[in-house]
């Protein structure tokens, strides 16, 4: 037993802890009970995805924006399930939605980089890269995804500086790592590619 908030609360507790599956069962009881807030099929749909289980967490996520389309949080949770599902004209829109209501949200920036660097819309996603670099100068991945595309671009000096710099603010960063090994092999430097 227990109200909605209650649930609610318990279940985004669990998610702290990573206990994922319990936490689902918490948020499906309180999204069964009437008058659940939209929030709770929001919380529900995250937890389905860091479950894995990207296809299932799209109806508690569609049921939040139809509830609640104004709010951005849900709009961009769903354009996470929709890109993992590899609906990215739907992702994209999503996460235009966003940006409609919160100009300049680094993280809708970023997915839409993402997602035009997988169309290979190489114009479009070097601008979200930057717009994102503009505003969050320090955003380690979107250096990674920009210093990506620059090496598709035979640009292999100004993404070497991207991923040095993205080593000097995140020295761990394992993509930085990989991408920087391939570019020094490009360039024959096969010992420092080993480092």
């Amino acid at each position: 037993p227990g109200d909605g908030m209650t649930l609610e609360y318990l279940g985004q507790a669990l998610l702290q802890l990573g206990e994922t599956a319990e936490a689902e069962q918490v948020l499906r009881r309180a999204a069964a009970l009437p008058g659940a807030p939209p929030s709770v099929m929001m919380r529900l749909g995250l937890t389905l995805l860091q479950q894995g289980r990207a296809a299932d967490a799209l109806t508690p996520l569609r049921a939040a924006v139809t509830a609640a389309p104004a709010e951005s949080a849900f709009q961009f949770a769903l354009g996470q399930a929709l890109a993992a599902n590899a609906d990215s004209a739907g992702a994209a829109r999503c996460f235009e939605t966003v940006l409609q209501a919160a100009p300049g949200h680094p993280d809708a920036l970023f997915n839409l980089g993402v997602l035009a660097l997988g169309g290979e819309d190489m114009a479009t996603a070097q601008r979200h890269f930057e717009a994102v670099l503009a505003r969050h100068p320090g955003h380690a991945d979107a250096m990674v995804n920009l210093a990506i595309l620059k090496q598709r671009q035979l640009q292999d000096e100004e993404a070497t500086q991207l991923l040095s710099r993205v080593l000097q603010l995140a020295p761990q960063h394992p993509h930085a790592h990989a991408n920087l090994g391939s570019l020094r092999l490009r360039g024959g430097d096969t010992l420092a590619a080993r480092q």
